[in-house]
């Protein structure tokens, strides 16, 4: 599934003749689902940041990346070339 935002939604159908009337209609009627952007060359470490935006993380002295949350996901460890890795989209 492709994520398509609402400025570009409505910069799309400003440039028909509706006008705002059908802009909000149309967004009215959407779905709105949350989404991340994955960006170009990004790495699981990467993606891992984005979907927890809050957590800490760091290294630990065997080179692990670690991750430290209070809450969520507690302290998980992962291997720095799996961190570095670069995403798989599936």
């Amino acid at each position: 599934m492709k994520v398509i935002s609402l400025p570009e939604i409505a910069n799309q159908i400003r440039r028909r003749r509706s006008g705002k009337t059908l802009i909000s209609e149309f967004i009215n009627q959407c779905k709105i689902e949350d989404a991340i952007i994955i960006p170009d060359g990004a790495t699981n470490g990467d993606m891992i940041r984005a979907m927890f935006p809050n957590v800490e993380c760091g290294k630990d002295e065997l080179g692990n990346v670690f991750i430290i949350s209070s809450v969520q996901l507690g302290t998980i460890a992962f291997g720095e070339s799996w961190w570095n890795t670069p995403y798989k989209v599936e």
